[in-house]
């Protein structure tokens, strides 16, 4: 494959040619300059620290952002388990003595041992609750970086990917690359700049997406086995 090379006019054209190498097992290389904040894992990882972020005196918002965590493919809950317990806490808000937030919920509810609720997979959900209980515990005195790998170390997230995709080496690659690009950018921003805060960083990240500027991590390099996928520009040289 490495004496092929595929020229594209746009970057954002890249990630179209590698999502359909992807799909049918095509090995490729690029210059590693796309923009990762398109990968899904690091779409994931921003809604944990948006999770992590938003005042809880904004509740629509910060439950909004729990559903999204809770959904996430990674923790495998069962989406009859994750409907019944969003019905279960909108009844109790209903009530004369209710009041209490979704999070707020979450948190009480698997705190103890009991499942009223009998759901099908209780540890799942169990186990979200203690990586989110974390999470939401340092989101304010610990660095971003140390915050995320907190956070996939809880959720499981690096076991989940080598399990899932096991079948497809280049799928696997993809996902650890995403998610590894996009930590070690994080790092790079603490080492940086030490002082800074989720909210800082957070606002950053909203500000490159507003002005149309790429979150770039190295995915993959041109040392890699693989078809060329250039810009006709970088082709150059």
């Amino acid at each position: 494959y490495n004496g092929i090379a595929v020229l594209v006019r746009k970057r954002d054209h890249i990630l179209k040619i590698v999502d359909s190498f992807l799909r049918q097992g095509i090995p490729y290389a690029t210059d590693g300059k796309e923009d990762i904040g398109q990968e899904k894992r690091v779409g994931q990882l921003l809604d944990v620290l948006r999770l992590a972020h938003i005042d809880p005196i904004d509740t629509e918002s910060k439950d909004t952002a729990l559903y999204k965590v809770l959904a996430a493919d990674y923790f495998q809950i069962p989406q009859a388990d994750l409907l019944r317990f969003v019905n279960f806490s909108y009844g109790k808000r209903k009530t004369a003595d209710g009041g209490e937030t979704f999070l707020a919920e979450f948190l009480s509810y698997f705190s103890s041992e009991n499942d009223d609720l009998k759901l099908d997979a209780p540890e799942k959900l169990r186990r979200a609750f203690g990586a989110i209980k974390r999470l939401l515990r340092d989101a304010y005195d610990t660095p971003v970086h140390t915050l995320l790998i907190n956070f996939i170390k809880d959720a499981g997230i690096y076991k989940y990917i080598l399990k899932e995709y096991s079948d497809s080496g280049i799928l696997r690659i993809r996902q650890l690359r995403g998610m590894g690009s996009f930590i070690n950018m994080v790092k790079r921003s603490d080492l940086a700049d030490p002082a800074i805060r989720l909210s800082e960083f957070l606002s950053e990240i909203e500000t490159r997406k507003n002005h149309g500027i790429p979150v770039q991590g190295d995915l993959v390099t041109l040392t890699q086995e693989g078809v060329r996928v250039y810009t006709a520009h970088g082709s150059k040289g």
